[in-house]
């Protein structure tokens, strides 16, 4: 439904351009919506969402990888866009020498050139290559998610990663192994527990039944 609107320009923006705040803020989709779409995902393409929108500080950052079931699911899912990788990617992939093998596979005579020239010259001069390079996708965020980064991934990392703390529990000191966020927190009966922060994140999780620390989650130190 989402995508629909976007390809159908509902959302309005300019990708190549960017857009202003009023412009994303009113294209965007609530992260409910968002987590819904996820859970209609198996597990192993939930997991992939994670690299995908995982904070990178460099700006050229792009998710590509394999063409497979995977990706195909990912495909259905209306909070990411899945494109084709260019080919200069896919030959960054290879070897030299398998660029040089697969030139003289094509009868191609090609010219002595480091490594990025000649990928660039190959894709200039013969784009044919592209049948001896390794098939894959580029995986970006959708436009309808643009202010929904850090909540999804929150949400991913909540369900699925866990952390080593050093602490003292339950009055034992040691490395103890917790789900993603969670925190201590006493109970009624005095005991503690750890537990995610109450939070939209956690309320989604409760909804879809994957709250790793629902009634309160007790661990053992690390040997």
């Amino acid at each position: 439904m989402y995508r629909l609107a976007m390809e159908l320009g509902e959302f309005g923006g300019d990708f190549a351009k960017g857009t202003n705040k009023n412009v994303v803020s009113h294209g965007q989709i609530k992260f409910e919506e968002a987590v819904d779409e996820i859970e209609k995902l198996p597990e192993a393409a939930q997991r992939d969402l994670q690299r995908v929108f995982f904070w990178n500080p460099n700006p050229e950052y792009m998710h590509i990888r394999e063409v497979d079931d995977v990706s195909k699911a990912l495909e259905t899912c209306p909070i990411v866009e899945v494109k084709e990788a260019s080919l200069t990617e896919r030959l960054k992939l290879m070897k030299k020498t398998d660029i040089i093998h697969a030139l003289k596979e094509m009868s191609v005579e090609y010219p002595k050139l480091p490594k990025e020239e000649l990928i660039q010259w190959c894709v200039e001069n013969a784009p044919s290559i592209a049948a001896y390079a390794p098939k894959r996708c580029i995986v970006a965020p959708a436009f309808c998610v643009s202010k929904l980064y850090r909540s999804i991934y929150t949400y991913l990392a909540r369900k699925f990663d866990w952390n080593n703390s050093y602490d003292i529990f339950r009055d034992k000191e040691g490395v103890f192994v917790i789900p993603y966020g969670a925190q201590q927190v006493k109970q009624p009966d005095g005991q503690y527990v750890y537990d995610f922060p109450n939070d939209e994140v956690t309320d989604m999780l409760n909804k879809h039944h994957c709250n790793r620390c629902a009634g309160g989650y007790v661990t053992k130190a690390r040997e």
